[in-house]
């Protein structure tokens, strides 16, 4: 119980923000009275405690008052009453203070005929502060409010009423009456219960978007769910970078997670879980709902809603609920979220989130017959082709051009489609452009527009991979999942990325594909080791990479589709970082030999063995090959200016020429195919982030993206 009686103070009185005090810090302040009514000549001594942060009292606190002729205060918060006015009290501890209003009268009372009273009852908590408002009336019929009045409770146990204002505090369960009268006039009585009954939020659960504020309610169930005022309690929160309270009642979602705030008064301790999410700035939709959505009898179709956040960025963990109107007409996976076509007809699909306004696709079943001439290409921003529809048959063959066919993009923000066919490049992503025949037949391509650059960033934490477009200032996330994901590349169409990622758990590197915008990721190793730096043959149907699996580091081949795995390197030294020449015969990689590293050529299929010679005087790491089958990689020399440099060997010869030399290391590295243009990562001067340069073979550099605060960059690729 010695907690007890510092706890009861905390709740009698109004809120204040917490502040520092100099040898004790005072979090908590409290006046029981708001305003003062006195006699000239009258004394009265004001109710005054205040708390540390670790709840022991302090006994330090100091009162002034605004106009010494009115009234005058003592160090022991005693109040006497000087000559008629009004006048303030200044009651502070620390860094806190709180006002008091003054009213000292000196006329005569005024005879009353009757008084009246609001409320005309109180029900309270224990520790519950409660206010009384008396009126009386002249005989000549005048309403007053400004007049002496005489306090008592009848049962002091149960309630305390203050002799000057109406303040009744709830001290004990049980009944009792408050009795009020004037110097001349009635008496009236108020009715007190104060009872301990439980308090709840009125809200059960609260999720919040990051910068969303919210007011909370307590009630009393067992009193008709009356509110009680937010600032007769103190809050709290288990974490305010999450939630922060702004004020009583009020709070403010700071950052993603989840808080607990509590509400502590009236002998209890209230919780109410909060969850705040990262805030929802758009639904990406695929396919758009604009225009009924057609499907052939017995295909699928898959459907896709992501929430992103104002930077694009994927938020996880958004529930959607899905409903299919007529099962009869078509069958939906919510796991997969395929549709499939079941029967001729109508139906709908719906996806809902709770809190945002639902989204209806209108589904169309029909029968068969229209074909494109590519299901799946990408395109550059800018650039244009164009889409074929041919009618066909019940075996698929093709009948001839389909007729009055109508086209429509999924997104035109990405590629527009004219009457044609026509396709126009607009900005990175996907979508899907759909051409409807006669009968309603249609079919459809998958869209990409990839970056000319895909480059790994840690600006929103683990190491997302991100597509740039030159001339544009967007950094798109393609994934962002939280993860480690790093080396990305995009294969020779374009349509899909390989890259390794440590999304298996355990700090194991496995290769991923995906397609070009990110979406349906597909892990193709899972052995033990790291594998990692995986490239593209040039016809897009086998990826070589660097892997552990063996016992030390090997380059190993494999099918695009994860299968037929085979070393291609088999020596005692460790080799990584493989690179394949444009027309696919040759294989560059970095062995590790006598302390040092270096960059050596061989047929791909083995035919032609590596020099077994290496630099004494540079290391050499991440080659890549030119058309014109010269190799460029970068070379750390052992001393001297400009150690860190940018080499290319030409083919059939052992001369360098040097591209790139700095004097702070080159992180990362890749190169056009055609040798026009450089991209590297490095330090930027006179800055603690680095900078992702691109620059021409040969002259300054002609552009730096600058990273944020922090941030770390990797494994750009063009």
């Amino acid at each position: 119980m010695a907690r007890l009686r510092p706890l009861i103070a905390v709740l009698l009185f109004t809120y204040i923000p917490l502040a520092p005090l100099a040898a004790q810090a005072v979090t908590e302040l409290f006046v029981q009275q708001d305003s003062v009514l006195l006699q000239v000549g009258q004394r009265t001594g004001l109710s005054v405690q205040a708390y540390d942060d670790k709840g022991d009292a302090v006994l330090d606190i100091k009162y002034l008052v605004r106009d010494p002729r009115i009234a005058r205060v003592e160090t022991t918060g005693t109040i006497t009453g000087l000559a008629p006015g009004r006048t303030k009290v200044v009651v502070q501890a620390g860094k806190k203070s709180k006002t008091i209003d003054v009213l000292v009268a000196g006329l005569p009372e005024p005879v009353l005929k009757d008084l009246s009273v609001q409320p005309v009852s109180l029900t309270l908590l224990p520790t519950e502060v409660g206010h009384l408002t008396v009126t009386g009336t002249r005989p000549d019929g005048v309403t007053i409010s400004n007049m002496h009045l005489n306090w008592k409770s009848t049962r002091p146990e149960v309630a305390t009423v203050s002799d000057s204002i109406g303040t009744v505090v709830g001290v004990g369960a049980g009944q009792g009456t408050i009795e009020v009268s004037a110097n001349s006039g009635p008496v009236l009585g108020v009715p007190v219960a104060v009872a301990l009954t439980p308090i709840v939020f009125q809200e059960s659960a609260v999720t919040l978007n990051i910068g969303d504020p919210d007011s909370l309610t307590l009630i009393v169930p067992a009193q008709g769910n009356r509110q009680l005022p937010p600032a007769s309690l103190v809050w709290r929160s288990s974490d305010t970078t999450i939630v922060a309270i702004e004020a009583p009642g009020r709070i403010v979602a700071r950052a993603t997670g989840q808080a607990t705030i509590s509400a502590v008064g009236f002998l209890q301790d209230i919780r109410l879980v909060v969850t705040v999410r990262p805030s929802i700035a758009r639904f990406v939709l695929n396919p758009a709902p604009a225009e009924p959505i057609r499907l052939a009898l017995g295909t699928q179709r898959q459907f896709r809603v992501r929430a992103e956040s104002a930077d694009s960025t994927p938020i996880e963990g958004v529930g959607f609920i899905w409903k299919l109107g007529d099962s009869s007409v078509a069958s939906f996976d919510t796991t997969t979220g395929q549709l499939s076509a079941r029967s001729a007809g109508r139906t709908t699909l719906e996806a809902t989130t709770p809190g945002y306004k639902s989204t209806v696709w209108n589904i169309e079943v029909v029968a068969g017959g229209v074909a494109v001439d590519r299901t799946r290409l990408a395109l550059s921003i800018d650039s244009s082709t164009r889409l074929m529809a041919n009618l066909i048959d019940d075996q698929g063959s093709v009948l001839g051009a389909a007729p009055a066919a109508q086209w429509r993009s999924s997104d035109t923000a990405v590629v527009t489609v004219d009457s044609i066919g026509t396709l126009k490049a607009k900005g990175l992503g996907s979508a899907v452009v759909t051409v409807t025949g006669p009968g309603g037949k249609f079919a459809s391509s998958t869209i990409y527009v990839p970056g000319d650059m895909l480059v790994s960033s840690s600006r929103h934490g683990g190491y997302g991979i991100y597509a740039l477009a030159q001339g544009r200032p967007d950094w798109v996330p393609v994934i962002a999942d939280g993860s480690i994901n790093v080396q990305a590349s995009y294969s020779p169409d374009r349509t899909r990325i390989v890259y390794s990622s440590d999304k298996g758990g355990a700090g194991n590197y496995d290769i991923w594909v995906a397609d070009a915008d990110g979406l349906n990721p597909l892990r193709l190793t899972s052995e033990p080791g790291l594998d990692n730096t995986p490239v593209w043959t040039p016809d897009g149907k086998r990826i070589v990479f660097t892997s552990s699996r063996a016992g030390h580091s090997q380059i190993y081949s494999m099918s695009a589709q994860g299968t037929d795995i085979h070393p291609v390197t088999t020596g005692a030294a460790a080799t990584q970082e493989p690179a394949v020449s444009r027309d696919g015969a040759m294989l560059a990689y970095v062995v590790f030999r006598e302390g040092t590293s270096g960059v050596v050529v061989r047929a791909l299929d083995g035919t032609v063995e590596p020099s077994a010679s290496l630099a004494r005087d540079r290391r050499e790491t991440a080659p890549h090959f030119l058309n014109d089958g010269s190799v460029v990689f970068l070379a750390e020399r052992k001393s001297g200016a400009n150690r860190y440099q940018i080499v290319k060997r030409v083919a059939g010869s052992d001369s360098l020429a040097v591209l790139v030399a700095l004097d702070k290391p080159i992180s990362f590295f890749t190169v056009a195919p055609d040798g026009g243009r450089l991209v590297y990562v490095a330090p930027q001067p006179g800055k603690t982030s680095p900078g992702l340069y691109i620059r021409p073979a040969a002259g300054a550099p002609f552009a730096v993206l600058p990273g944020q605060a922090s941030e770390n960059l990797a494994s750009p690729s063009l």
